[in-house]
């Protein structure tokens, strides 16, 4: 049960974390958006991984779908 709850209280911390980055990146950029938006236009963001048949390596992309996504991911890093 201690290993539960410090996990627990790790994962929310480094949640925490990462949720005051995201927010002093779009202060710091100027982007006029909130955390809370910025979460909301990433969500539906996915990536896709493909493995060329001819040399056997995979290929990474990242989907951006909108105009949102495109502005967010120059805005902020990842």
């Amino acid at each position: 049960m201690k290993r539960r709850i410090e996990a627990h209280i790790c994962i929310s911390f480094v949640a925490y974390k990462i949720y005051r980055e995201l927010e002093r990146q779009l202060k710091e950029k100027q982007a006029g958006l909130s955390p809370e938006k910025a979460i909301g236009i990433a969500e539906p963001i996915y990536g896709i991984r493909v493995k060329v048949p001819a040399t056997g390596k995979f290929i990474c992309k990242i989907m951006l779908l909108s105009e949102e996504q495109k502005r967010l991911t120059k805005m902020v890093e990842f």
